[in-house]
């Protein structure tokens, strides 16, 4: 059956035409020649060069048509030249080439009387009329005079269309991985030169040379509905070269927000930098000149945090939440001959936490009652590029990803957890280790045709395979393997957990995916018509537990494979260039993309294991405080995982329908204009549902006194509420079936509008506006799967339903970020990020009913809206030349947070009271405050 679905893969690929450009890591040069009547020139000699090109210089003729088209260019600034006996020698100069960008250059040449050059510098195309991709370019030059976290997150804060959920001001969330929207859709595919990661980590953004963030609209190359996201990493040259940067935020110049409000409530502290300090070297040159070059990178950065509530379990004074985040990356290219090209890519990431905690829980935790986090990750690829005539092209690229995740308890401390307060202490109940490990590969064949007065095609074929492995360790994190569950301040026992540790989980997917697209252009009018197949098969191998544990049974399990998920997925686009002069073009979209079911980077989110009968086994029994604990099957209130796990035989791949429609339009020389609006639907989405218990099954009226947002009883703002308890029966029953849930649907509608003007003339801009609605029972995990429970998502519970945490809200943002060169070596920069706030609304924790406690939307998510994010930062910088060979140094003062706003960013949304008053509505996290950041850099 293996066999069978890679011959449909190929067979598919062969039989078809296919797209724009494949992992759009490159860009493209094309047009027609014509002379002065008109009259098309075939045989036009092109000669192309660039200081990023291997080899100095690509040459082809024109075809028969007079038309001409050189991909596989890595991103720079090119020279084009065109030859032909009895007219004058063209020059154009200053051709800027970025990743998936196509350059369309018309050229008309004139008869020559005598020998004559003429050049024409600048007048770079900057609207693409051959796709509808609506993305974002990010250059070297782009990132370098911007004052930015020098992280990937803090390049996509100021990505026009994306959306961050928590803001970073001068590094202070290098530290985690923020969640962000694409036009509303969370998944996100990146690809770092050739090698697939499947969800952002911790990259060093100085180490690429063009990083491309595409959202909506993305051909059939791209098998997620979000955000498609190209990293190209610097390459060497035929020049020694490099960068070396050290930056530091002294705290002396790191102002105050800590409010007389949050004094108020408790507070000892803000969220607030503690420590900041970054270093970044790179280097790059030839071994060999126009044959081999090198390129090597390094980044260490300390980010220690202030985060509010967080203390030390020893003192109960204020702790520091420390990281450390290491970077190497290196990269060898070797042109094998005229044709062809191999290069070789390695990074290798660490991140140290001996601390793993957010700004949403500091205030629930302590130093003892969270994880140590040591985790090493890499990435490696191969790739082949062969220009393998005038007319075609093929690339083979392999790719292999891998992390090892630990995330350990640092103490053997029996837990606590109370629900009333949201406290949490002793050791953290389970400790795990991740240790995903993923391998792609894949091929690409481009040829170009044309058809005499029927226009020319781009015709592109691919294929690709990924194969993930993803062991999942769990351990005790204390050694009873068990967690306490209280209320009222730890002073009422209500539940005890058990845990079925020690054990490794096995998890494998294999995908196969094909696409292919024909770019017909004909006149002025370019349509693309593309199709992608994917097929992914979830599966795990024979793997057993040894009934280690004191709550772990022995069992052996037998392999098991998913039935294939597959599925065709038409795209096509239109873009008419409406003048004929590639300044003004019309684009509409339509794109069907299906789940991504295979590789997801965290192993404990598989689409295996959610049917793998080794999950944890959590078993949930009321109790009255004694220890030791002694399990009594009368008082099992829940269980989750467990053995009885099943697949639907006809379950089928979620997926998203999009629609785009949009004008991009040159205002002048180097600057565009672009309205986008996009309408995506997702359908069908996964749930993980309990079979064994009924709807139905919640048939026992409970009336339940929610207190209200003051948390005391009988007063005005208190409502009883009628909830439904479970019958006792059906208590600790458990028949997961992972199926498909029609009903469970998103829907995002987006408006955008942006204006990009390129480096020139000493300035440079990216600003845009946009407006979103999002309609969804829940926002997909980025780094997860998109599997609802019966507590997540169309909840499975009357109750839950009822008060459930679906979301239905416009939002908004605007962010614009520039910079200008000013007399005598100074540059100044600056970045505006104006957002709407995040909504949230007010949960409850219910009591009184058989299945236990609920935590409950009594008032939804939108009731209430966190205050607009308003972040202004600026740049100072001073260059000095050094002399000829020695390059330029830089003195930076950043200004992050100028205005000191003390923005709310997130609050405890759950109802309750304690000695100093209500709990519902306290700040959990403000904006850091203003800081000052001085740097010094060295380019050569």
């Amino acid at each position: 059956m293996r066999k069978l679905r890679v011959a449909v893969c190929v067979l598919f690929c062969l039989a078809l035409i296919s797209t724009a450009s494949w992992a759009q890591q490159d860009g493209t040069i094309s047009g027609k020649i014509t002379d002065s009547s008109g009259a098309v020139l075939p045989g036009v000699g092109i000669t192309i060069s660039s200081p990023q090109l291997l080899g100095g210089q690509r040459t082809l003729l024109s075809d028969e048509q007079g038309n001409y088209r050189a991909g596989l260019l890595p991103p720079g600034t090119y020279s084009v030249k065109y030859e032909l006996p009895g007219f004058k020698v063209l020059v154009r100069e200053g051709i800027q080439i970025s990743a998936g960008f196509t350059a369309t250059l018309n050229i008309t040449m004139e008869v020559a009387t005598v020998a004559e050059t003429v050049t024409v510098q600048g007048d770079s195309p900057i609207v693409d009329t051959t796709t509808a991709s609506v993305a974002t370019n990010f250059n070297p030059m782009a990132i370098a005079v911007i004052p930015n976290g020098h992280d990937i997150f803090s390049v996509l804060a100021l990505t026009p269309g994306v959306q961050m959920t928590v803001p970073d001001v001068g590094g202070s969330e290098v530290r985690q991985r923020p969640s962000f929207r694409s036009y509303g859709s969370t998944s996100q595919w990146n690809v770092i030169d050739g090698a697939i990661v499947t969800s952002l980590l911790y990259q060093d953004p100085d180490s690429y040379a063009e990083m491309r963030f595409a959202s909506a609209s993305k051909g059939a190359e791209s098998p997620v509905a979000g955000s498609y996201n190209t990293f190209v990493i610097k390459s060497g040259g035929n020049q020694f070269h490099g960068l070396v940067f050290a930056d530091w935020e002294p705290l002396k110049l790191q102002s105050s927000n800590l409010s007389q409000d949050l004094i108020n409530q408790g507070a000892k502290n803000a969220n607030s930098i503690a420590r900041y300090k970054a270093f970044h070297a790179d280097a790059g040159g030839p071994v060999i000149k126009d044959k081999f070059w090198w390129f090597w990178g390094m980044r260490n950065i300390n980010s220690d945090v202030n985060l509010i509530g967080f203390t030390n379990a020893q003192t109960g004074q204020p702790a520091i939440a420390p990281t450390t985040l290491q970077n190497q990356t290196a990269k060898l290219s070797y042109q094998l001959n005229s044709k062809n090209t191999l290069s070789y890519t390695m990074q290798w990431d660490r991140k140290y936490q001996p601390y793993v905690v957010t700004a949403a829980t500091a205030a629930f935790v302590n130093t003892d009652s969270v994880q140590i986090q040591d985790n090493p990750e890499w990435v490696q690829s191969l790739v082949l590029n062969s220009a393998l005539s005038a007319r075609s092209t093929l690339e083979v690229r392999f790719g292999e990803f891998g992390w090892k995740f630990p995330r350990v308890a640092r103490v053997d401390e029996l837990p606590r957890m109370d629900q009333t307060t949201r406290l949490m202490r002793g050791s953290p109940p389970i400790s795990t280790i991740d240790r995903s490990h993923h391998k792609n590969i894949d091929v690409v064949y481009s040829v170009n045709t044309s058809k005499g007065h029927l226009g020319t095609h781009n015709i592109k074929l691919g294929y690709g395979a990924l194969w993930e492995g993803a062991p999942y360790t769990r351990f005790a994190g204390y050694h009873d393997n068990i967690n306490t569950i209280r209320n009222n301040n730890f002073t009422q026992p209500a539940f005890i957990e058990t845990y079925d540790t020690p054990f490794t989980i096995y998890n494998n997917s294999m995908q196969h995916s094909a696409f292919v697209n024909d770019s017909w252009a004909y006149r002025r009018v370019t349509f693309n018509f593309g199709v992608r197949y994917d097929a992914f098969q979830p599966w795990y191998p024979a793997q057993g537990k040894t009934g280690a544990g004191p709550y772990q049974q022995r069992f052996e399990v037998k392999e098991f494979r998913f039935h294939w998920q597959d599925a065709f997925q038409p795209r096509t686009s239109l873009i008419f260039d409406v003048f004929g002069n590639g300044r003004t073009a019309l684009k509409v979209a339509y794109g069907r993309y299906v789940y991504n079911a295979g590789s997801i980077t965290n192993a404990a989110s598989t689409m295996a294991g959610q049917v793998n009968p080794m999950a944890l086994t959590t078993i949930r029994y009321r109790w009255d405080g004694k220890l030791p604990f002694v399990p009594d099957p009368s008082q099992i209130v829940s269980v989750t995982g467990g053995v009885n796990r099943r697949l639907d035989p006809k379950l089928e791949l979620p997926y998203t329908v999009e629609y785009m429609g949009g004008i991009d339009q040159q205002l002048m020389r180097d600057m565009t204009a672009r309205f986008t609006f996009v309408r995506k639907f997702e359908r069908n989405r996964y749930q993980l549902l309990n079979t064994a218990i009924p709807f139905s099954a919640y048939n026992i009226p409970v009336s339940f006194r929610d207190t209200g947002r003051d948390g005391l009883a009988n007063t005005a703002d208190d409502q009883v509420l009628t909830l439904w308890s479970r019958q006792a029966s059906f208590n600790g029953l458990r028949d997961d079936l992972l199926t498909n849930d029609p009903a469970n649907s998103s829907s995002f509608t987006t408006f955008d509008f942006e204006v990009v003007k390129r480096f020139s003339k000493k300035w440079q801009m990216v600003t845009g506006f946009d407006i979103n609605q999002y309609k969804t029972w829940r926002f997909a995990v980025a780094n997860g799967h998109d599997i609802q429970t019966d507590t997540t998502g169309r909840a499975q519970d009357p109750n839950l339903l009822l008060y459930n945490n679906g979301l239905n809200y416009w939002h908004w943002q605007y962010k614009a970020l520039g910079s200008y060169e000013l007399p005598a070596g100074i540059t100044s920069s600056a970045t505006l990020r104006i957002t709407k706030g995040e909504p949230y609304g007010r949960t409850v924790i219910s009591s009184g009913l058989n299945q236990g406690t609920l935590n409950l939307n009594v008032e939804p998510a939108g009731t209430f809206f966190y205050p607009p994010v308003k972040i202004f930062d600026l740049r100072g910088a001073k260059s000095f030349r050094l002399g000829e060979n020695l390059g330029k140094i830089e003195g930076i003062v950043d200004l992050f947070n100028v205005f000191n706003a003390s923005t709310i960013l997130s609050v405890n949304t759950q109802t309750g009271r304690d000695a100093i008053g209500p709990t519902f509505g306290r700040v959990l996290q403000t904006l850091n405050p203003r800081i000052a950041r001085l740097g010094v850099r060295w380019t050569f």
